[in-house]
């Protein structure tokens, strides 16, 4: 300001011997808070080096301290290499959208993804100082040489982007004129970034958008990913599916909304949110990640439109039918009706020898119109052709029609028409099928068939049944499903059965803990990733499972599954989702257990679980204290859980390394280790000595922290733990830097 020239210290520097003789050989020159991950592996430094110093520095001055903490010289390279970036907005609430978003571009670990020039940088400061709006600075690409040797950007889509688009059962008919819309706004318009396919349940949203998204794929270079909705009972869960259909693991401090809008930042992408509308007090977050990610594009369905100002509507009616009878003469006309043909064609797959009569014409003209080109209503009618003839079809119909016309006058006539439909269907079922359907409607998001067999008493025949019948459906990874208006429909049945409803729902709350604890010894070795993916696929039954447990004090159940939810809420990054499941728990037990809460382990590690998941979100002492205490609730217990004491121990010892309180970190890793003898646990036996080592290192003791290592790395190995295992080679590496052998350190640091 007072135009005083300053030395900004970028702390450029290399962590082998320096070429040119401007600091002793092997030293650091600079601040190593500033370091970029690219010097500190020793890679060759350039412009994107000096702008990550730069995003270091930027931060400090927001923040008040560096972003990866001035601690030990190893502490801060350990939290470089591997810690996501800290949420500034703990310490600076006040810090616009842009300037985070600059912020994380700068300190991408990846350096194709920082900005491309400092001039970029400044003239992005400037205009944030202005207030002008910003919209993210563009990742550099190379250019590509073309026929005439004249450079050009490459083109989106010219590799074929990735996408999780489940594939489609059966053939897509119709909705071209929809489908040419769609394309038009999305792909074409830039204007449009967001989407909403209004219209109401059934009338085929989700297939218009799937179809709509597998179309456009090539317009998306990051990709095309449908995120389903149906089974997310709170907005809070919007961020983690969103998360789960990416793939994209939440890790550290951060809030997970704060990672996920910094991995989308930059993505040309397409997003796909189905069933929105019992969410909408979410969309704030859609508002969010389209301000911060300029080249996001979301499709959304959903039975309302979410009211944002960037969004643009297209309702959803039925398929095309004929006026009357009098419009088609024969069947080859008919069929040029896009409702009709969806009949004919699913007609012929219930019926092979299924053939339509002219006579049958009138009917089937009839049934569109009573149905109004609803795809549900006219899948779930077509089976019925094994039975009945058209004709009958509609007069079963009709007469659910008149029945449903005056008992439920306040149903909107398309509603009423479906649940005409689901009535006649629901007749065709034994008592034993239609036990099943409605039993099926405790499932949120599907199940497996184990599943479906376990808690619904669903066999292998009834599953065929219900799905020759229309009302279930199987995906090509073998998990069934109710379309979310039958499952509404199966619900309400469930409803007039009171106790059937409370025991199916014992049953499957029983069955989806007993889910997480029979994979505790997996994420704890070597099928810890098969485990979290299976885990994730069932996060919403889990969730479900969980509540009613909390709800029924189901000390048991919940005891034997907290272990695994703990794990999978720390290594997928779910850290929120899983610390309000565990406050959640410990409420509800508190409060039944106000007389003798300490009598039992459960709400010491509950506890214990609470804190150390509230610490890893940044919040440390606050989460600090709920882990002493509840580490102390556990050893008061009768009688104590030594596995339990020594978990929630070795997890006090990791948030304390993570803080740089080597000394309490080795007191409590020491007593973790000491259990284990006891309890048998050789996963906490190989943390404890990580951690054990972790401390030795980062207190100047190497050959102590190498000899805890070497064990860990042997424990690691017998039972196949990865992620010990890299922390472990991570800090072995580390040693080896500040013995100076470089070469070893490059080596582990790789291999880690």
């Amino acid at each position: 300001e007072d135009g005083t020239p300053r030395l900004t210290d970028f702390g450029i520097a290399r962590l082998e011997k320096a070429d040119v003789s401007l600091t002793q050989s092997g030293s650091l020159l600079g601040t190593p808070a500033y370091l970029s991950p690219e010097a500190i592996h020793g890679d060759n430094v350039d412009h994107r080096s000096d702008i990550w110093s730069f995003g270091a520095v930027l931060y400090e001055m927001l923040a008040g301290a560096p972003p990866f903490g001035h601690e030990s010289l190893v502490s801060i390279l350990v939290k470089i290499l591997n810690d996501p970036l800290p949420d500034i907005h703990q310490a600076r609430p006040d810090v616009p959208a842009p300037l985070i978003d600059l912020l994380g571009r700068m300190l991408s670990r990846d350096r194709e993804q920082r900005p491309g020039s400092m001039r970029q940088v400044a003239a992005t400061l400037e205009a944030i100082r202005d207030g002008r709006f910003i919209t993210p600075l563009p990742v550099p690409a190379a250019p590509t040489a073309t026929a005439d040797g004249e450079s050009s950007w490459p083109v989106p889509g010219a590799a074929r982007p990735p996408h999780n688009l489940p594939q489609p059962p059966t053939p897509f008919i119709g909705r071209e004129e929809e489908l040419k819309k769609i394309e038009a706004l999305l792909v074409d318009d830039p204007e449009c970034r967001l989407l909403t396919l209004v219209g109401p349940g059934g009338i085929g949203k989700t297939r218009l958008a799937l179809e709509a998204g597998r179309r456009a794929l090539a317009a998306f270079a990051d990709g095309v990913y449908f995120i389903p909705l149906a089974g997310a009972t709170a907005v809070d869960f919007i961020i983690s599916a969103v998360a789960a259909s990416l793939d994209f693991q939440f890790s550290g401090a951060a809030t997970p909304k704060t990672q996920l809008l910094h991995h989308l930042r930059d993505k040309k992408m397409l997003l796909i949110l189905d069933n929105f509308e019992h969410l909408l007090d979410g969309a704030d977050l859609v508002a969010d990640m389209l301000h911060i990610a300029a080249p996001l594009h979301v499709l959304v369905t959903s039975r309302e439109r979410l009211h944002l100002q960037e969004e643009w509507g297209l309702d959803v009616l039925g398929l095309s039918y004929p006026a009357s009878a009098a419009e088609v003469a024969h069947q080859p006309s008919l069929e040029a009706y896009s409702a009709a043909r969806l009949f004919i064609q699913r007609a012929r797959r219930a019926d092979a020898g299924f053939t339509l009569a002219p006579e049958d014409v009138p009917a089937v003209v009839e049934l569109c119109r009573l149905l109004a080109g609803m795809p549900l209503g006219l899948e779930l009618a077509a089976p019925w052709v094994r039975v009945l003839s058209c004709a009958e079809i509609v007069t079963e119909l009709k007469h659910n029609l008149d029945l449903l016309s005056t008992s439920a006058r306040d149903v909107p006539e398309r509603h009423r028409s479906l649940q005409a439909i689901f009535a006649q269907t629901w007749q065709t079922l034994s008592p034993e099928e239609q036990a099943i359907l409605r039993q099926l409607a405790i499932f949120q998001g599907g199940s497996r068939r184990e599943a479906a067999q376990q808690v619904a008493g669903a066999t292998l025949s009834s599953l065929a049944t219900l799905i020759d019948k229309a009302l279930l459906g199987r995906t090509r990874d073998g998990r069934y499903q109710l379309h979310e208006l039958i499952r509404q429909f199966a619900a309400g049945q469930l409803q007039d059965h009171p106790e059937e409803a409370a025991a199916v729902a014992a049953r499957h709350s029983g069955y989806y803990l007993g889910f997480l604890a029979r994979r505790t010894a997996d994420i704890k070795g070597g099928r810890q990733q098969t485990a979290l993916a299976e885990i994730a696929a069932e996060i919403d039954n889990v969730r479900l499972a969980w509540s009613f447990a909390v709800d029924h004090a189901d000390t048991a159940a919940l005891s034997a599954a907290a272990e695994c939810f703990w794990l999978f809420s720390e290594f997928r990054g779910v850290l929120y989702e899983g610390e309000a499941a565990f406050r959640q728990a410990l409420e509800a037990l508190t409060a039944v257990r106000a007389q003798t809460p300490d009598l039992h382990t459960l709400p010491g590690f509950l506890q214990a679980g609470q804190g150390c998941l509230a610490a890893r979100r940044g919040w440390f002492e606050e989460g600090l204290a709920l882990m002493t205490q509840g580490i102390d609730r556990l050893r008061r217990a009768d009688p104590i859980d030594r596995q339990k004491e020594a978990f929630a121990l070795a997890w006090l010892a990791f948030v304390l390394v993570q803080k740089g309180r080597f000394a309490a970190a080795a007191g409590y890793a020491q007593q973790s280790l000491d259990a284990c003898p006891e309890t048998g646990d050789a996963w906490i036996r190989a943390g404890s000595l990580r951690l054990l080592g972790a401390a030795a290192l980062f207190s100047g003791r190497l050959d102590e922290a190498e000899s805890r290592l070497n064990e860990c790395l042997a424990a690691c190995n017998e039972i196949g733990e990865r992620r010990i295992r890299i922390y472990a080679t991570t800090n072995l590496g580390l040693i080896a830097q500040a013995r100076g052998d470089y070469a070893t350190a490059r080596q582990l640091l790789e291999q880690a």
